[in-house]
């Protein structure tokens, strides 16, 4: 079984909340493209995102060209997880914080 990739750009695109340093409510996205071992995109695969204190989750599934966004995420820690029909599952742990990010 062939194992799936997925680059995860982590952007803590903070364009609203950032005009206040700490101001409540600062959220991010996190995007990425999901591949194969040989670079190829892996459309349609099933990406879920979970906060790792809340539990929260969300799920999206993979573009055409592999691409997956998950918008308006809290900072924090989080999962992620690629599922695609043929390959291995594929795991991340992803740590965000607005101490750093949210900085003006």
């Amino acid at each position: 079984m062939r194992r799936i990739f997925f680059s995860a750009l982590l952007l803590l695109l903070l364009a609203i909340a950032v005009t206040v340093h700490g101001q409540a409510g600062a959220t991010g996205t996190i995007l990425g493209t999901v591949t194969d071992p040989s670079g190829a995109v892996v459309p349609n695969a099933k990406i879920t995102i979970t906060n790792t204190a809340t539990r929260v989750s969300f799920e999206t599934v993979s573009s055409s060209a592999g691409d997956y966004n998950a918008p308006a995420l809290n900072p924090g820690t989080y999962t992620l997880s690629a599922e695609a029909a043929g390959f291995q599952s594929s795991d991340w742990l992803l740590h965000t914080d607005c101490e750093s990010a949210c900085a003006s």
